[in-house]
């Protein structure tokens, strides 16, 4: 039987995973910044939050498809769903939402399962608030 040696790669190399997104990771263990995001996303919802009420809403029901067409849905429903509660609830949810995952992120009382998912929608979040 022969063993396999960990494969030791460089902290901008992109892994293919399991999980939905393409997750960027350092030579620790730890996810980058950039872990989730899509830059044709990023600039998307750069849109988005500058624009008024009315075009975001039209952001949102036309452009979002177009966009995340070449992603994966998992990612793009990620994306949608922060659009959807801007929305609903205002800016203030980005900051709000962000300030939320960390809270639980330093807890320490989550699965690393759920600590990186939460750790990709705060990076997602982000996006929204440049």
């Amino acid at each position: 039987m022969y063993r396999l040696a960990p494969l030791l790669l460089e902290p901008w190399v992109v892994v293919p995973c399991i999980s939905p997104f393409m997750v960027r990771r350092t030579p620790s263990g730890g996810l980058l910044p950039t872990a989730g995001r899509v830059d044709s996303l990023d600039e998307l919802a750069k849109r988005f939050m500058a624009a008024s009420a009315e075009e975001r809403a039209s952001i949102l029901d036309s452009e979002l498809a177009v966009a995340g067409s070449h992603v994966d849905a998992d990612v793009v429903a990620v994306y949608e769903r922060a659009m959807k509660k801007v929305l609903k609830k205002g800016e203030a949810y980005v900051d709000t939402e962000i300030a939320r995952l960390e809270k639980m992120l330093t807890g320490g009382n989550v699965s690393v399962k759920k600590a990186t998912k939460f750790a990709l929608k705060r990076n997602v979040l982000t996006a929204f608030q440049a």
